[in-house]
């Protein structure tokens, strides 16, 4: 999650709400961030950022197993679509519906084009770089994996996560000796 420079609302009430709604999605509270959200969108109709990220929140708690319904896809979906409404070009639209694609339909095609639209206005933003590195992960593509946990590493070199992640990715491509190597880096 990216927090805006500057907030798309007039409402602090919904801002406080919005930020809310972050640090619980943070935390892996989905609920509490859906409700913090849903608040910020009440407050607020027009607050599109607050849309997307309610879309964020509903897509993970699907994609985490806490309610993997249908309905729970179809409020992801909803939530987006109002976020694209209020801004065609709002760039946490792209990365909320790439996350739709990703966590709900595993239509990782779909969900790298939208987070290469995303990418350029959330330079640095090494969750986006780890999502991409899962998703072609996903799908097989170990070197593109590595190359995305790799900028990430460069980005935040102490990520004990990434090099975790960069080890499980050389497990799972049968290259143990480089895979030790990464563990004993993040065991250090």
């Amino acid at each position: 999650i990216v927090l805006p420079i500057i907030p798309l609302t007039s409402s602090q009430v919904a801002y406080d709400a919005y930020l809310n709604g972050i640090d619980h999605g943070l935390d892996g509270d989905h609920e509490r961030s859906i409700a913090q959200h849903t608040r910020a969108v009440e407050e607020d109709p027009e607050f599109s950022i607050a849309w997307a990220a309610l879309s964020q929140a509903h897509s993970a708690m699907y994609f985490v197993g806490t309610d993997p319904t249908e309905q729970r896809l179809t409020l992801a979906r909803n939530t987006v679509d109002r976020a694209f409404q209020l801004d065609a070009d709002l760039p946490e639209a792209h990365l909320a519906l790439a996350y739709v694609y990703y966590r709900g339909s595993s239509d990782y095609e779909r969900a790298l084009e939208e987070l290469a639209i995303a990418e350029p206005h959330f330079p640095g933003n090494v969750n986006l770089l780890k999502t991409r590195a899962f998703m072609y992960r996903s799908i097989g593509e170990w070197n593109a994996a590595l190359y995305e946990l790799e900028r990430a590493s460069e980005i935040e070199p102490e990520n004990v996560e990434l090099l975790e992640e960069q080890a499980l990715t050389h497990l799972l491509r049968r290259d143990y000796l480089i895979a030790e190597s990464f563990m004993d880096k993040a065991l250090e």
